[in-house]
């Protein structure tokens, strides 16, 4: 944290989100206190993706920029190559735009993801993009490269790109039909969580039970979409508040004169957030299934592998045995 001294002139910050998120004004605004700055917030409430900030930006004069920089903000995009300050860009929608970013660690979410599911039995598991951006591919080659390694089946799925003008309605069925097309019961990681909520909704279209027959991950944890979808989504809490506060944190080093790193920071994940969508296991062996809800319940209490074997009504080497043939791990690893 930056130590304020009294009597020098306070550093003003413009705050430049393209793409606004709650989480990120958070984490920019909670260093800013921290460090005494004064932070510039008008163009988050002009609009970036309109021609009014061009008025805001003539004239004006900061000690640094925290952006979220895309294609759709060209005034803040010929802010940034004008090279006047320092910047610290949030995302890498822009990669020739060669300033300092802190990111999300794409790769860790899906890893983290990946380890998730498998944990909940699944030997079928599929990936979800809608577009197949770069975070996308990053997410899904983590995802791959855990489940792959641990000998269960993966695929990519893409929505398709010869059919740019499909409406949502139609992206939706020929999702439902990709999907109910697949053995189950599958679990799905999706590349955000509007992804992932594009599933639930093409699970319903197909008729499939979420989580009974297809239990589904976000990334992001948006609460906005995954507290408040019909059935309530998990998430990767890939924690964007703190990645925010770090990015703020690095463009003050920058504005004492430290050189920019050369990659980008990468911020790992914090969490998964379990909620209903993913509140089954895929496990056909029904002894097994409700030793691991019975742990899964009781998770926080000083629970024996006899508490959990009494409570299914099982022989203890018996049911040791049911978990290392079906989870290859001992009831004691769950």
């Amino acid at each position: 944290m930056r130590l304020i001294t009294s009597g020098l002139k306070k550093r003003a910050v413009l705050l430049a989100l393209g793409y606004q998120l709650h989480e990120f004004d958070t984490g920019v605004a909670r260093y800013a206190r921290e460090a005494g700055w004064v932070l510039d917030r008008s163009l988050m409430s002009a609009g970036v993706l309109d021609s009014q900030p061009i008025r805001l930006v003539r004239g004006n004069h900061w000690d640094g920029i925290v952006a979220f920089l895309a294609q759709g903000t060209p005034v803040l995009n010929d802010l940034v190559r004008s090279g006047s300050v320092p910047v610290v860009d949030l995302a890498n929608n822009l990669p020739e735009l060669k300033v300092a970013r802190v990111l999300q660690h794409n790769q860790a979410a899906g890893r983290m993801g990946g380890e998730y599911l498998l944990s909940r039995g699944f030997n079928r598991l599929l990936f979800y993009s809608t577009v197949g951006r770069p975070n996308a591919r990053e997410r899904f080659e983590g995802f791959a490269r855990t489940v792959r390694g641990a000998g269960k089946e993966c695929e990519f799925l893409v929505w398709r790109h010869d059919q740019p003008r499909a409406s949502y309605t139609e992206a939706g069925r020929w999702l439902a039909d990709q999907i109910a097309g697949l053995p189950l019961p599958l679990a799905v990681m999706a590349e955000d969580d509007w992804a992932a909520l594009h599933v639930l909704e093409a699970c319903e279209l197909a008729g499939l039970k979420v989580p009974e027959q297809v239990s589904i991950l976000g990334i992001d944890d948006d609460a906005l979409v995954a507290e408040l979808a019909q059935i309530p989504l998990s998430s990767v809490d890939t924690g964007r508040e703190r990645i925010a506060y770090e990015a703020a944190a690095l463009l003050d080093r920058l504005m004492d004169g430290e050189p920019p790193p050369e990659e980008p920071l990468r911020i790992r994940p914090v969490r998964i957030i379990t909620r209903k969508s993913t509140d089954a296991y895929a496990v056909d062996e029904p002894s097994v299934a409700a030793a691991m809800t019975f742990i899964r319940d009781h998770l926080h209490e000083p629970i024996s592998v006899d508490d959990v074997a009494e409570d299914v009504g099982a022989a203890k080497r018996t049911l040791q045995g049911l978990f290392h043939s079906h989870l290859r791990r001992s009831i004691s690893g769950e």
